[in-house]
């Protein structure tokens, strides 16, 4: 008896030993199985951050629900909250698993619990946290020109917005040569000794969808909506669409005095308005002139190849991949797709083509000639980034007989159709909001950002790329090409944020800014990094050269996050005399993955 009932206590102690093996075993498989669902949450709703936590815990929650783990069940709980920075999202799946055996000794239910945080730090907008990117000179004040004729940036824009930073965004035709400073629309390269040329072959022409794609999807503008301007109207427009040959100074355009004083010229713009916008000698010609030209000496030099510039707006998709968003439709359900062609000439502007009821009267250049123009007004269904395709490798169709075409589906295909177009194109961009929601949407460069300057002995003080600080203990990578198209030197100086906090407020910045290629040769250490632009032989040095400043961001470096005022690295170009006509192509981004799981 006593050795039976030994063998039955030993027989219920090895049961009950099994039973917890084959519970723990399952218990450790949905640990992992937890932990997985909660780094899958973590990583897809944190892109979300800083401005939008509600889209991101409702995304953070769908993923979850995607690998098994239902917030809804009873048996399951899905935390998303805040990190320990506004970059962090930090997700927390709790899972309660009936065990099979347990139960006979008094385990019937185990809880799992596991917690994933992913920090997001790019891609980086560029060049404005405002709703106006470059310059923003006022609309024409006839009645028929786009309003507001003033500022779109409303009555109180943040600190680091100007209606005035001094430059324009810009592209050049596929015909004109790499030379001339924009690196990744430009098939040829003009000259011996440009970087990233193979004889004639500009191989930066892009950026491409892949090793072997031989056409350019353009260059990316970034519509950044933030949650308050969701379900409100926003119209997107730009300035000076056109190619027009008025020169880099606006040279080839009329005297003021072939213009009258009172009345209107035309429908959009008022005579007297007309002396300084369509004029080579007003008083604000500068504020106007986008300084259109055929720079250099491209393919199409000896017969002026009209080239084509493509606006297709594209809606906010999770995967942050321009080339994978569907085009957007505007209020009216037809797709934002704008083109507009060139007013091809070799000889200057007389002034009777502005002139309303002469016989050489021109109402596209009227209308559109240094002057905004409505490129798309959409309603947003969900926040963040809508992005703004700009390219001029597709050929001008699509309804209208004009210069301007809408609708033509090849604009936003991802491959080009044509390789010819010669000329340099100026213009800029705003998103007009109700009054109250200029905040809420902002235009600015994505990744790649080709701007022109023609202020003589400018000095252009601009936002360059927006560093969360979840990118602390990291670099900024930021190359320049082709800048000091100048009469004199210059220089090119980051700055710190205004609003950065720690030791990033001394100077040089910590670590030291280093610079390599166009001025800075085969590398240098920056004081205040501060780099050169310099020339020898009145020939700037970095002339077709790329120079790339590595600037390292502080371990204890913070800013402002819940503004998108804040945040902001800027960059100081300054010349010392003399005239500028100075196209660059600027890159920045943050050296590292964007989006990464830290705990």
């Amino acid at each position: 008896m006593t050795i039976l009932l030994a063998v039955l206590v030993a027989s219920g102690f090895l049961f009950a030993a099994m039973a917890v093996s084959v519970d723990t075993s399952r218990w450790y498989d949905e640990m992992n199985r937890v932990q997985k669902a909660a780094d899958a949450a973590a990583l897809a709703g944190v892109p979300y951050l800083p401005f939008d936590l509600t889209n991101a815990r409702l995304r953070a929650n769908e993923v979850a629900k995607r690998n098994g783990y239902d917030d809804a069940s009873p048996d399951v709980v899905v935390t998303v909250a805040i990190g320990d920075l506004q970059s962090q999202l930090k997700v927390t799946i709790t899972s309660r698993i009936k065990n099979s055996f347990g139960g006979f000794i008094g385990l019937t239910n185990t809880t799992v619990s596991r917690t994933a945080t992913a920090d997001y730090k790019g891609p980086a907008p560029m060049g404005s946290p405002c709703n106006t990117f470059g310059n923003e000179p006022n609309a024409g004040g006839a009645g028929s020109s786009p309003t507001p004729v003033g500022t779109a940036q409303g009555a109180s824009p943040f600190s680091n917005c100007s209606r005035n930073p001094t430059f324009w965004g810009v592209l050049e035709g596929p015909e004109t040569g790499k030379v001339q400073g924009d690196r990744y629309s430009t098939r040829g390269c003009e000259s011996s000794g440009v970087d990233g040329c193979t004889g004639t072959t500009n191989n930066e022409y892009g950026p491409k969808l892949s090793a072997t794609s031989t056409t350019a999807f353009g260059y990316t503008f970034v519509v950044k909506v933030q949650p308050a301007a969701v379900g409100t109207q926003v119209t997107l427009q730009v300035y000076d669409p056109l190619m027009v040959n008025a020169g880099q100074t606006c040279a080839s355009l009329p005297a003021a005095s072939s213009f009258g004083t009172t009345g209107n010229v035309n429908d959009y713009v008022t005579n007297a308005d007309a002396k300084n916008r369509y004029s080579s000698d007003g008083s604000t010609t500068s504020t106007y002139c986008t300084g259109d030209s055929y720079p250099g000496t491209g393919s199409g030099a000896s017969t002026k190849h009209g080239m084509t510039t493509s606006f297709v707006l594209r809606q906010q998709v999770d995967s942050l991949d321009p080339t994978a968003a569907p085009v957007q439709n505007n209020t009216s359900g037809s797709p934002c797709i704008k083109q507009y062609g060139s007013y091809v000439t070799t000889s200057a502007l007389s002034a009777n083509l502005f002139k309303k009821g002469n016989a050489s009267y021109n109402d596209d250049l009227a209308r559109m000639f240094h002057n905004w123009v409505a490129l798309c007004t959409f309603t947003p269904t969900r926040s963040g980034d809508y992005y703004l395709q700009v390219r001029t490798n597709v050929s001008l169709a699509g309804s209208g007989t004009g210069l301007e075409r809408s609708g033509n589906t090849a604009a936003a295909a991802l491959d080009g159709n044509t390789t010819s177009g010669e000329g340099s194109n100026s213009f800029s961009l705003r998103a007009v909001t109700a009054v109250g929601q200029e905040k809420n949407v902002a235009v600015s460069g994505y990744e790649h950002m080709p701007i022109y300057m023609n202020a003589d002995t400018a000095t252009a003080n601009f936002n360059l790329i927006r560093v969360l600080p979840g990118a602390a203990g990291q670099s900024i990578s930021f190359s320049y090409f082709d800048a000091g198209d100048a009469a004199g030197t210059g220089s090119v100086k980051v700055l710190p944020p205004t609003d950065a906090t720690g030791s990033i407020l001394t100077t040089p910045f910590p670590g030291s800014c280093k610079a390599a290629g166009g001025s800075a040769g085969t590398g240098q250490t920056l004081t205040a990094c501060s780099a050169a632009l310099s020339q020898s032989g009145g020939t700037s040095l970095n002339n077709g050269k790329t120079e790339t400043i590595t600037i390292p961001i502080p371990t204890d470096y913070n800013c402002s996050v819940n503004s998108f005022g804040g945040c902001w690295y800027r960059v100081q170009v300054s010349f010392n005399s003399g005239t500028v006509h100075d196209v660059t192509t600027w890159d920045a981004t943050i050296i590292g993955d964007p989006v990464r799981l830290i705990k």
